[in-house]
């Protein structure tokens, strides 16, 4: 049984169907809308655009970052032939982590033998069932690295093709197999060396075979990077900027805080793995404080992990256990933020791919314990299945977590007190709910949030909007001067100020600051916005030119806003300037012919300036 693919397969399914199956219902969550949006949406007619562009790009704050083609074209292809749907989605989701379980139990069995199949098996359930890849099943957005690991499990297979036929022809195509696990995620880099590592240390390849294997990996690697650069150089939006909260460490270039909250992260890392009590979306500052060389965790860390390195080389003869350990910390080391600092400090996530030497390491351990002590056998068992369990137990349950945002806000908030960005989005959610109820729970995370870092505009920005929408005007306006001193070019913020000061009566502070908003970002959503403000305020208080002048402006600026135009076209009218605004009615006429109400201006206001042929031409127009 353990053997036949499709006795296995089948036993698989079962397991991840069990574990995962509660997800299908969810919805989209949290930075899924970086894969399901406007561009997946256009389906497999956008892929070339895909693969000649940035994965997520902020027009609203002029960054593109990331390439991850393969990904992106998956839920384009998604949205063809089913459309954009969550439940596909993640069902997606829990079929491509099905084959990669099918395929990692394949692999290792390979590597160690009939003898060593129960460690496989076991390897593969533990891996299947660690509560710390709930994000990475439940998030549509982190299909990303179940294709990146699935990819990597496939070139992995199809490099045993070539050392097990002798043939060069499986190179290639291993090859652009390796490159699409780049391409779904460029955090690879460590199995570039793991794969033809693993070649070697068990014994399955020549130096020769192993010395093609690195070199056609490398190449890979290095025609990703040469990708990446490439759609750089054709891209005039800059590249991601990441935020203080995000991660400390991009600021702080003290040696000793990095490797010291380096080693942090570590033990927190294996406190995920070992004790998932505590699963969290997020994390960030300060919720992972950065540390010194005075902490104890941080030392302690370092003594263990330098324990589990030389370990790994005392005990090589024991080939399963080294190499377990030497995966594990070869693949964590990417996101231990020593030599790039992370965004988000850490996160789940980031485990996914390395956990599988945690896994190799336990049930390496369970094997050893049951073969060598007789007498512990049904102790063994037994521990082994409690903790098979209870794992899986945590991981169902944690799924249900991810139904929506405010469902995964709301659970893990208890213990993200002190995570800034964790408070700010938890608030943010819950104003989005439109409900006065939500407000005051809102109010108070907002202010969590300000509690543990104040320098970032735009939760003032949202505070002072939510203290608009508790009719607290006076309260609003100080809070978005706040932000404003904070970021004086933001044009989300000028126009709050503006909206604030109109509703106070301060009109000559709203045209000042409406104006402002404009001057700012022309292109701004808000300054279309202002400029429709503007022209109510002139209009109130009859300023023809300035209306005139405001008009005008919006139009060379949204030329594609009819209203505008009318407005404009209105205000001539008005004021006896007729051929004027025929002019105007007759650039809208020309975009939208069959508006009768504009059909109908036109043809009065010929009549009225004696133009009889246009006025006929109109009124036949009404007619028909």
């Amino acid at each position: 049984m353990l053997k036949r693919p499709l006795y296995v397969f089948l036993f698989f399914m079962i397991i991840v169907s069990l574990l995962y199956i509660n997800t299908v219902i969810n919805k989209y969550t949290l930075d899924d809308n970086f894969v399901v949006n406007d561009k997946t949406a256009q389906g497999i007619s956008a892929i070339p655009d895909i693969f000649t562009s940035k994965y997520v790009i902020r027009d609203k704050v002029g960054q593109a970052y990331g390439y991850r083609p393969i990904v992106l074209s998956f839920f384009a292809a998604e949205a063809t032939f089913f459309g954009q749907s969550a439940s596909v989605s993640h069902g997606v989701n829990l079929l491509l982590y099905l084959f990669t379980a099918f395929l990692l139990y394949y692999l290792l069995l390979y590597f160690w033998g009939d003898e060593n199949q129960y460690i496989a098996l076991l390897t593969t359930l533990l891996f299947i069932v660690l509560p710390v890849h709930t994000e990475v099943v439940a998030s549509a957005k982190s299909r990303d690295e179940l294709l990146a690991f699935l990819f990597a499990l496939l070139s992995w297979h199809t490099y045993k093709q070539f050392i097990n036929r002798h043939q060069t022809m499986y190179v290639p195509l291993a090859a652009i197999l390796f490159l699409c696990a780049c391409m779904s995620k460029p955090t690879m880099i460590p199995l570039t060396l793991l794969i033809p590592f693993s070649f070697y240390w068990f014994g399955k390849a020549n130096k020769k075979q192993v010395v093609t294997i690195t070199l056609s990996l490398l190449l890979m690697f290095v025609t990703m990077y040469g990708l990446n650069n490439l759609i750089d150089s054709q891209d005039n939006i800059a590249g991601r900027t990441f935020l203080f909260f995000e991660n400390p460490l991009f600021y702080d270039k003290n040696i000793l805080h990095r490797t010291a909250t380096g080693f942090y992260c570590l033990a927190k890392y294996l406190q995920l793995l070992i004790f998932p009590q505590h699963l969290l979306y997020y994390y960030g500052y300060n919720q992972i404080p950065i540390v010194d060389w005075r902490n104890w965790v941080a030392i302690t860390s370092l003594l263990f992990h330098v324990g589990l390195l030389i370990g790994a080389f005392v005990y090589r003869k024991n080939r399963i256990l080294s190499f377990g350990i030497l995966y594990y910390l070869a693949n964590i080391a990417m996101f231990a933020n020593i030599v790039k600092p992370g965004p988000g400090i850490i996160a789940e996530r980031f485990l996914y791919i390395g956990s599988l030497g945690f896994c190799i390491v336990l049930a390496y351990v369970f094997v050893q314990i049951y073969q060598r002590y007789a007498a512990y056998r049904k102790i063994t068992i037994a521990t082994i299945a409690f903790v098979y369990l209870l794992f899986g137990a945590r991981t169902i349950i944690r799924n249900g977590n991810w139904y929506n945002d405010l469902t995964l806000f709301s659970h893990d908030m208890p213990q993200l007190q002190q995570s800034f960005k964790a408070n700010m989005l938890y608030a943010s959610a819950l104003v989005a709910t439109k409900n006065a109820t939500d407000l005051p729970l809102a109010e108070k995370h907002y202010k969590q949030a300000l509690l543990i870092y104040d320098k970032y505009y735009i939760v003032w920005n949202n505070l002072g909007y939510l203290h608009l929408l508790q009719n607290r005007p006076n309260d609003a306006l100080t809070i978005f001067e706040r932000a404003l001193q904070i970021n004086p070019n933001a044009p989300e913020v000028t126009y709050n100020i503006a909206q604030t000061a109109e509703l106070l009566q301060d009109i000559p502070k709203a045209i000042s600051f409406y104006q402002k908003t404009i001057q700012l970002n022309p292109k701004a959503k808000q300054s279309e916005e202002a400029f429709t403000k503007l022209h109510q305020i002139f209009t109130i208080d009859n300023n023809v030119a300035a209306i005139i002048q405001n008009l005008q402006q919006a139009i060379q600026y949204y030329p594609k806003n009819l209203q505008f135009y009318d407005y404009l076209a209105t205000t001539y009218y008005a004021n006896g300037q007729q051929q004027q605004a025929i002019n105007v009615w007759e650039t809208i006429f020309a975009l939208v012919p069959q508006n009768q109400t504009l059909i109908f201006k036109l043809a009065r206001a010929n009549e009225e300036l004696g133009n009889t042929e246009k006025a006929a031409y109109y009124n036949n127009l009404i007619k028909k």
